[in-house]
């Protein structure tokens, strides 16, 4: 399997889930939270799933955006605020 050259990338994901994490403490009334969209498939999904001998990325667009619509109208400080979540409701830990 071909590795993809994200370096830079996967640094700025890390970052990203830093300043959202820190958001989260030091504003009480900001819900901050990382919401992943999953692997969708778009033209940059595609060409990742591609480069690793897949023909599509695996998450329908439309499936992606409904659930992340739901997820952002039920966000709370007290039970989404501070989180790393997926679309598909997997909770990830930091």
């Amino acid at each position: 399997m071909r590795l993809m050259p994200i370096t830079a990338y996967g640094a700025s994901k890390a970052a990203l889930n830093y300043i959202v994490r820190k958001i989260h403490f030091e504003n009480q009334g900001v819900c901050s939270w990382v919401l992943s969209p999953g692997w969708v498939r778009t033209e940059m999904g595609n060409h990742g799933a591609e480069v690793v001998g897949m023909e599509r990325a695996p998450v329908p667009l439309e499936q992606s955006v409904e659930a992340m619509i739901e997820k952002i109208d039920s966000a709370t400080k007290e039970d989404t605020s501070g989180t790393f979540q997926s679309f598909d409701d997997t909770k990830r830990e930091w």
